[in-house]
């Protein structure tokens, strides 16, 4: 095989081509795609970091607190507080995803503006009811109860404001900005525990504080840091933006405020919630049908095997996060066409990615199970492989779902829970008593794959009704918004 001056020098051409192709395939412009790579960069990197100190932090309270005191943290912030924020998240958070870039078009900084001062509001009532809580707790002598109460209403009002902050980073797409967020909080967070520690003051009650102080202060710096930038994007602040357009922004503004947007936030809301109070029992029934079928001992083993799992979980997430803004958008302008092809591109390679993971713990899983667990567990490729398949069948669920919520449709959400929560109870236990521990794998992978036929059925049924015509209806598109980026087709046809 002969290798000339023109191979060689046909390198460059050859990278070129080949960024070329991996535009095309994910469907983003060459020119952009190393835009975009960064923020997927920093979108990672924002929840590796907050998620990363929460792990941390939860393995160096179980060494610093008394049991009693790391009980009742745990009760009141792995049950309460993330079951709350998890609530609010599915009704407030990811409707603004969705309705401001898909409805609002140019009016999603006003938009935006409005929902952060309801933000507020809750914010501070939860405290205030806190305060309240509190001053009657001390009054009855219960200060541990008291301290832990309004250390509860702090987490809540600082982590739901910061994850407010970190969303709206994600619709005005600027990840780089929830990075800020990540960054302060970590720092606020580290800063408090260690302060508290060396002063004997650390409880569950006072953890809950500094985490609802680093919160606070990282939304709040995460907006600061927002005020007079203009990006690549060319999204200033939201108070400043309104006056730099004029009046009619500041008409736009008060139009958003009252009833009709309330109206929308349930509209759409109320079927994230259900899907995510759905979610919750198909993630749950494992545990507990283990408990009650193979002893705790059972359910220990399935954990072992979900902690492989779990980090690629949050690939999903960064996706969600990344893409709904986008999709919303592009189908509020460029129609049900557009996010058809994208979201099946995307989905495909996220599908794709998932298995390239799942087959690496799968060769590493004898291994990594002698490393980290000494011998304590022993490896159960069956089980594996059965949370692989549910891996890979969510991460295409993913996909498709998210697609069908740009495009207004959240209640096939309900939908595709509702499939798996069905497919769990019919086969679930079934597997467990015939299989034991391994059957808890195959459970995993029936619940995915009834999600994920559910996922593919509806995606198809909508959008393929609106191949070709615009059956869907869409809401009129705004003006061109300069505060949005576009994604350009080859002919040059802009789409948000």
């Amino acid at each position: 095989m002969r290798c000339g001056a023109a191979d060689v020098g046909g390198a460059g051409l050859t990278v070129e081509v080949l960024s070329r192709r991996v535009a095309e395939l994910v469907g983003i412009p060459a020119g952009r795609l190393g835009r975009v790579s960064r923020k997927i960069l920093f979108a990672l990197a924002d929840d590796g970091l907050a998620s990363t100190a929460n792990f941390v932090l939860s393995f160096l309270l179980v060494r610093w607190l008394l049991p009693g005191e790391y009980g009742l943290f745990a009760l009141l912030n792995y049950s309460v507080a993330t079951g709350v924020v998890g609530f609010w998240r599915a009704a407030f958070f990811l409707p603004m995803s969705v309705l401001g870039p898909g409805r609002h078009g140019a009016k999603v900084a006003g938009y935006v503006a409005l929902l952060g001062r309801w933000q507020g509001y809750a914010s501070g009532a939860v405290l205030a009811g806190g305060g309240v809580l509190w001053l009657f707790l001390t009054a009855a002598g219960r200060r541990e109860w008291a301290v832990a109460a309004l250390g509860l209403a702090a987490a809540l009002a600082g982590l739901t404001y910061m994850q407010f902050a970190r969303r709206a980073a994600y619709v005005f797409r600027q990840p780089e900005l929830a990075v800020v967020r990540s960054l302060v909080y970590v720092a606020c967070l580290a800063g408090g525990i260690v302060i508290f520690a060396r002063l004997g003051g650390l409880g569950a009650g006072t953890v809950l504080l500094i985490m609802g102080a680093a919160g606070a202060l990282a939304g709040w710096a995460a907006s600061f840091y927002r005020r007079g930038m203009v990006s690549e994007t060319g999204n200033g602040d939201w108070k400043a933006r309104e006056l730099a357009a004029g009046p009619e922004v500041r008409e736009v503004t008060v139009e958003l405020e009252g009833r009709a947007v309330a109206a929308e936030l349930w509209s759409y809301g109320r079927w994230t919630v259900a899907s995510n109070l759905l979610a919750w029992a198909v993630t749950g029934l494992p545990y507990f049908f283990s408990a009650g079928l193979l002893g705790l001992g059972g359910t220990a083993a399935f954990q072992a095997g979900m902690n492989f799992i779990r980090p690629w979980l949050h690939v999903f997430t960064v996706f969600t996060l990344l893409t709904l803004p986008s999709l919303a958008a592009s189908f509020a302008r460029g129609g049900p066409e557009r996010v058809r092809s994208l979201a099946r591109r995307w989905a495909y390679l996220l599908a794709l990615a998932t298995l390239a993971y799942g087959l690496a713990v799968l060769l590493a899983g004898p291994w990594a199970y002698r490393v980290i667990y000494h011998g304590r567990y022993a490896v159960d490729l069956f089980l594996l492989g059965g949370l692989l398949i549910a891996l890979v069948t969510r991460a295409g669920t993913t996909g498709l779902v998210t697609a069908l919520q740009a495009a207004e449709k959240p209640e096939v959400g309900v939908a595709a829970q509702g499939a798996a929560l069905a497919a769990g109870v019919l086969t679930g236990p079934l597997f467990v008593k015939t299989l034991g521990v391994s059957g808890l794998g195959l459970w995993a992978a029936a619940q995915g794959l009834a999600q994920l036929g559910v996922a593919a059925w509806a995606f198809r049924r909508v959008f393929a009704a609106s191949h070709g015509s615009q059956a869907i209806s869409v809401a009129p598109a705004d003006a061109a918004d300069p505060g949005l980026p576009t994604l350009r087709k080859g002919n040059g046809r802009e789409l948000a």
